[in-house]
């Protein structure tokens, strides 16, 4: 996807937006997936106070940061622990944790590339290739 484009999965309530796209939204619920430093500082920049900022990035270095403005605006901070896929599994397969809606559209193993020119396409959240 282009920069300075901005995907909306309105149908699911989640939005994605390049640095560029910002102009002082605040968010609810922000989640840091850049796997970045700066991503972070962004991050917690576009969490709205008494808002709740979930770290997915799996950037090892060390990030400085101001910890009063956690504090201040009351983020709640959740670390995204990777692993338990038996019980992730299970509440798959028990319907508890809906997610046909977020797959766009399947493709077969001979349609890969087919398959990642939807994914880059506006407003995808999910291609799947099924072998």
């Amino acid at each position: 996807m282009a920069p300075g484009t901005c995907r909306d999965f309105g149908r699911v309530g989640i939005r994605s937006v390049y640095p560029e796209e910002i102009n002082g939204e605040l968010s609810d619920i922000v989640v840091e997936v850049t796997g970045s430093p700066e991503g972070f500082a962004l991050s917690r920049s576009l969490t709205r106070a008494r808002g709740t900022l979930v770290l997915k990035s799996t950037f090892a270095g060390d990030v400085s940061l101001n910890l009063s403005k956690l504090v201040v605006d009351e983020i709640t901070l959740v670390g995204s622990r990777c692993g338990n896929y038996p019980a992730g599994l299970r509440a798959l397969a028990s319907g508890l944790i809906q997610v046909g809606e977020l797959v766009d559209s399947i493709f077969s193993l001979d349609q890969g590339l087919e398959a990642v020119e939807r994914a880059g396409q506006a407003g995808v959240l999910k291609v799947l290739v099924q072998p």
